[in-house]
């Protein structure tokens, strides 16, 4: 595009365009909530719509020209919204625009063109035309000029313009402002083009920020035009672009809107920072790849050798076989030898192994450390000033050294910084020598750390292997042999002891394996390498080991296995649970036990029977089984059970042979028995019924007798199913006992023909002994009612023994009669019921309770009057009498003629008469001094030493003195109440103590609750007086006024001694105080006293606190009535002093004497 002055140029231009809706910014720039364009003027909503109800002519309604934001509203939607006669249609609506005069010359497109589409339109050439002198066409530069005159080179003229075009072309810097210009007038106010450069815009890059400039300022690399049609943009040597106007806003629009987006409104600051950041990281590797070609051991020559030999020895000990496999080719194994191999292949292989592979190492070590230091060493004495490694010039400048004139100043310089980089280097690597042991030692722990884990993978996989069923380990790998124990089945080893040899001299010795490999870091030959800072500290294989997780993860699953297949081999051991039954057997059986039981024929069948067939099922048992890691032996289980049944068959037949033995016996022995009663022939009665029972119980047990015979025979032949040799003596006695089987047979016969033959004569000879039995009882009864029996003057004692020997005989008789009884019942007779039997027995029984009952009370009476009278009970002799008269009463009510019980009631009477003076004188009470007062009523003198009885005393006429005897014995009660009371008085007091509490922080005691001692002083005291009162405690006098003395002292003590405690409690803190001492001296001296008297109180009483102990203590009551009388003067003294203060100062009178103390104890002078 070119612009010309004072002449007129055209020039046109043809180009096709894509004509969309949003064409010459018709549309929004992106949606209503997005952000306005910075070139936007920002108007109000009562502006928006006046301009949106304005012809769009260019100018406002009344000459009010359109407001520079009307370019916002140029879109599609809101065209269609303007008031425009007949526009039903886009093109119709359209074409009132399009026909402005601000469109005018823009544009020459057929309206019936559809704007909406986005189909291409042809543009007609666009003539411009710029007056001015002396211009060139073709894009040369021109000066515009308007009507005015002013020079306008930054603006096309095609015409002169108005003064107020002229006004807003002053304002238009920016090429939103040129934009909007455009829109608002079209090409009509003369302008076509501006001249624009783009907009510096720092860092950011803003292409579509364009700044208006003149003509000759352009960028002549790069600037641009705006026009009405759009913006040309103009590059050396490229292709110029030309964007049409609508294009152009549209795409600063979308552009803009994209910046709003994070990463295109960051892209600037992200871009050099990630530029930045690129290079930062660039240069910290090239620090870090220095540092590592610096310091990296395998980056130096001198190293790398050695470090890769060392590499070899490490790879060499993680070969090393720590546990043994070789078990695995005659797998399982037991335990124990396993653990040897382990231990075996650890100390005699694998530790010579690792021990080695480190004298390996070391020896590579110590020969690069040799080789290291010479090298070092020769460089050091090679350099006699290290002020020549700074020279590195082409001449030689140290002095004493001869100038080398056939090298170049070039090699000598090469030669000097090569040979002081080779003195840094040697010197380097001669400090890295202790850092490349530790290396080296890293290496090796961690090869022996590696091959220690690869270990224990080894082991788990050889545990894991028996269950994929492949491999010799498919059998399992620990032997462990499978037995009974009382609560169930038990594995050797169990799995603790699998477990710890595992953990303890598998894993925990390959730990301890670890340990043991000798470390390079702490050998003496390598101790010179290391210095204060770079210490000869390495790490502990041990702990690496045992903090890996791998590690334990791995110890855990081995763990896991094997009790996973203990657990499994546990499940599977329960199928030998059903022969527990066999074990318990065995464990119980007893030879002994079993002959104390009682055994028959079918007892040894069914046991020996039932061993049998447990013979059978051990036969068929398992003898072992592979559970994963274990090989399962049962083998020992059934060996063991194998002896219970040989054993116990064995024991059960030679029990059934001597069991067959006796009872061919003892059957043999009956058989003879029985055949010896049977042949008997009895004459007389008792012999004949005796026979009779005999033959009646044999032929009741006949069957039984003849099974025993036969079961005799089956114990034999159930020896002989079992193999057993019978003994000819045994055989012999089998022979016998058929014999008299037979024998048996014939005398059954025989005597039961006998029986039938003798029974008549023998019932007869029965009757005839039952009359004569009946004769002898009539008599016996005859006799207990006359004679001496009834006669009341007999003698009791003999009476006594005589009807003992009657009821004797009568107890004979009647053993005859049951006798004679069962004679009848067995000759089925009639039973005689022998009624005089009783009549005589109850007869006899009576007559002895008689004359007992008399003779037992004739010796109660002897023993109650010649015996001692102390030892009288008169509540004993009252009870015996009271028995013996309900005796009397009942025999007198049963026979009322019975002269003897007239006696007894005789002999009851006249003992009764001296139960007055026994009751008296069988008085507990009664003491010495009353026996004497006793013994002087008849005169007698009284000796405790010596025994009388009630006989001598009545001798003596003491019953003519009963009402004497009576008032001693009432005196004698009474004073033994007194003297009971007394000693009751005192045992009260046991128990009873002063309780004792800690005062404060004063480290003495104050009494506690004294309620329970004064409440028994109260009762005490009134009782004790009233006793001496008493008319009968002259006995006692003197214990009652000794008693009643120290009641009284214990009540005066506990009266004092409660005053002194309150008053001692309310002036001790008071004489506490400093002040109060020096203000009341004398008073503070007794109170020092007192209080000193009353702790030695509490002290004794805390270590004797028993109150009556405390209330003997007379000193104690002295001690207190005198600390009661120096309170006094202390309280007096006390009042005094308060009172002269009051007087001193009066308002003390309103204070009480606790707050004026205080005071006080508060003054300082």
């Amino acid at each position: 595009m070119a612009s010309s002055n004072g002449g007129s140029m055209k020039s046109s231009t043809s180009a096709e365009v894509e004509v969309t809706h949003k064409t010459y910014g018709l549309s929004n720039y992106g949606p209503e909530t997005v952000e306005e364009a910075a070139w936007m003027p920002k108007m109000s909503f009562e502006e928006s719509t006046k301009r949106k109800k304005a012809p769009l002519d260019g100018g406002g309604a009344g000459g009010v020209p359109v407001p520079a934001a009307l370019y916002k509203t140029l879109n599609i939607d809101e065209v269609q919204s303007y008031e425009l006669p007949d526009a039903r249609d886009k093109a119709k609506r359209l074409k009132p625009i399009l026909t402005t005069p601000r469109f005018s010359g823009l544009l020459k497109v057929g309206l019936d063109t559809p704007l909406g589409g986005s189909g291409r339109i042809k543009l007609n050439p666009v003539e411009t035309s710029v007056g001015g002198v002396g211009g060139t066409a073709g894009g040369g530069t021109l000066r515009a000029t308007s009507a005015k005159g002013a020079g306008k080179s930054k603006v096309g003229i095609n015409a002169g313009i108005s003064d107020e075009i002229e006004a807003q072309l002053e304002h238009i810097h920016t090429g939103d402002q040129v934009v909007e210009f455009y829109a608002r007038h079209g090409q009509a106010t003369g302008v076509k083009f501006f001249y624009c450069n783009q907009q510096p815009t720092g860092l950011f890059y803003r292409p579509y920020e364009l700044k208006v400039c003149d003509r000759l300022d352009v960028n002549p690399e790069s600037y641009y035009t705006i026009s009405a049609s759009g913006v040309v943009n103009v590059r050396r040597g490229k292709e110029t672009d030309f964007t049409p106007l609508g294009n152009f806003m549209r795409e600063k629009s979308i552009f803009n809107t994209l910046l709003r987006l994070k990463f295109f409104k960051r892209y600037a600051e992200y871009k050099a920072f990630h530029f930045w950041r690129s290079n930062v990281r660039k240069k910290l590797f090239n620090q870090v790849r220095a540092r590592l070609i610096r310091r990296l051991f395998l980056a130096k020559p001198t190293f790398c050798p050695a470090l890769m030999e060392v590499n070899a020895i490490v790879h060499e000990m993680t070969e090393v076989k720590i546990v043994t496999n070789a078990a695995a080719s005659h797998l399982p194994i037991q335990l124990d030898e396993y653990a040897e191999q382990q231990t075996v292949q650890r100390t005699q292989k694998a530790l010579p192994a690792l021990e080695s592979c480190c004298e390996r190492a070391q020896a590579v070590l110590e020969k690069l450390c040799r080789e290291v230091t010479a090298q070092a060493k020769l460089y050091q004495e090679s350099i006699r000033d290290e002020a020549e490694l700074e020279d590195k010039t082409g001449v030689q400048l140290i002095t004493g050294r001869p100038a080398d004139k056939t090298r170049s100043m070039v090699a000598i310089k090469a030669e000097k910084i090569e040979r002081a980089r080779t003195y840094r280097r040697v010197n380097e690597e001669a400090k890295m020598l202790g850092d490349f042991i530790k290396l080296v030692d890293y290496m090796l722990v961690e090869g022996t750390v590696k091959r220690a884990v690869t270990t224990t993978e080894e082991l788990l996989a050889l545990l894991e292997a028996p269950k994929l069923g492949a491999g010799p380990t498919s059998k399992g790998v620990f032997v462990t042999v499978l037995a009974f124990t009382d609560t169930g089945l038990t594995f050797t080893p169990p799995c603790d002891d699998v477990l710890a040899v595992i953990n303890n001299t598998v894993i925990e010795g390959m730990i301890s394996l670890v340990q043991a490999v000798p470390r390079l870091l702490y050998m003496r030959s390598f101790a010179g390498f290391f210095d204060g800072n770079n210490k000869a500290s390495g790490l502990n294989p041990v702990a690496i080991v045992r903090s890996t997780d791998h590690f334990q993860s791995l110890v855990n699953s081995i763990n896991q296995v094997v009790r996973d297949d203990f657990k499994e081999a546990n499940d599977y051991a329960q199928i030998f649970e059903d022969q527990r039954e066999i074990y318990r057997f065995g464990q119980t059986w007893s030879l002994e036990v079993y002959q104390q039981k009682e055994r028959d024929l079918r007892t040894y069948r069914t046991d020996m029977n039932q061993q049998r067939d447990w013979k059978q099922v051990i036969d068929k048992l398992k003898i072992s089984n592979a559970v994963g890691v274990l090989f399962v032996d049962s083998r020992p289980l059934r060996n063991s059970l194998m002896p219970v049944t040989q054993r116990t068959i064995d024991d059960i037949k030679g029990l059934l042979l001597d069991s067959a033995r006796e009872e061919a016996t003892k059957v043999l022995a009956s058989f003879k028995k029985l055949n010896s009663s049977l042949g008997k022939r009895p004459e007389d009665l008792d012999d004949f019924v005796v026979f009779g029972l005999a033959q009646a119980d044999a032929q009741a047990n006949k069957a039984a007798t003849m099974e025993s015979a036969s079961d005799v025979d089956e114990m034999y032949e159930l020896l002989a199913a079992y193999d057993v040799k019978v003994p000819t003596r045994d055989q012999v006695v089998t022979d016998d006992l058929h014999d008299a089987t037979e024998v048996y047979n014939g005398n059954m016969a025989s005597a039961h023909k006998f029986i039938d033959e003798r029974k008549q004569v023998m019932m007869s000879s029965l009757g005839e002994n039952i009359t004569a039995t009946n004769d002898e009882l009539l008599a016996i009864l005859g006799n207990l009612h006359s004679g001496v029996v009834v006669e009341p003057t007999s003698d009791p004692a003999k009476m006594v023994g005589e009807l003992d020997n009657i009821q004797a005989q009568i107890d004979e008789l009647a053993e005859k009669t049951r006798q004679f009884q069962s004679y009848q019942k067995t000759f089925n007779m009639t039973i005689d019921d022998f009624g005089n039997l009783d009549m005589t027995d109850k007869e006899c029984k009576q007559r002895t309770a008689v004359w007992r009952t008399l003779y037992d009370f004739q010796k109660s009476i002897n023993v109650w009057t010649k015996g001692p009278v102390k030892d009288l009970s008169a509540e004993s002799i009252l009870a015996e009498l009271e028995r013996v008269n309900v005796e009397a009463y009942k025999m007198g009510k049963a026979n009322r003629e019975d002269r003897v019980v007239y006696r007894l009631k005789e002999e009851m009477d006249k003992f009764k008469e001296l139960m007055e003076i026994i009751e008296e004188l069988a008085n507990a009470a009664l003491k010495d001094r009353h026996w004497a007062d006793i013994f002087a009523l008849i005169d007698k003198q009284y000796n405790p030493e010596e025994a009388f009885n009630l006989e001598w005393l009545l001798k003596h006429k003491l019953g003519s003195k009963i009402e004497d005897v009576a008032k001693i014995s009432t005196n004698a009660s009474k004073e033994n109440s007194l003297e009971k009371a007394l000693e009751k008085m005192v045992e009260d007091w046991d128990g009873v103590d002063f309780r004792c509490i800690a005062y404060k922080d004063t480290g003495t005691f104050i009494l506690g609750g004294v309620d329970e001692v004064q409440m028994i002083l109260d009762d005490q005291i009134v009782k004790i007086q009233s006793m001496r009162a008493s008319p009968f405690i002259k006995p006692f006098e003197q214990i009652a006024t000794t008693w009643e003395e120290t009641l009284q002292t214990l009540q005066d003590m506990l009266d004092n001694w409660l005053l002194c405690q309150s008053t001692w409690q309310y002036l001790e803190p008071i004489f506490s105080s400093e002040d109060i001492m020096k203000q009341m001296p004398e008073e503070g001296s007794k109170f020092q006293t007192v209080d000193a008297i009353y702790k030695e109180i509490m002290e004794k009483t805390v270590k004797a606190p028993g109150a009556l102990e405390v209330g003997r203590d007379k000193s104690r009551l002295d001690d207190l009535q005198e600390a009661n009388e120096l309170l006094d003067v202390i309280q007096k003294g006390l009042a005094s002093y308060l009172e002269v203060k009051r007087i001193a100062f009066p308002r003390f009178f309103f204070l009480s004497n606790d707050e004026m103390l205080e005071i006080l104890s508060e003054t300082k002078d």
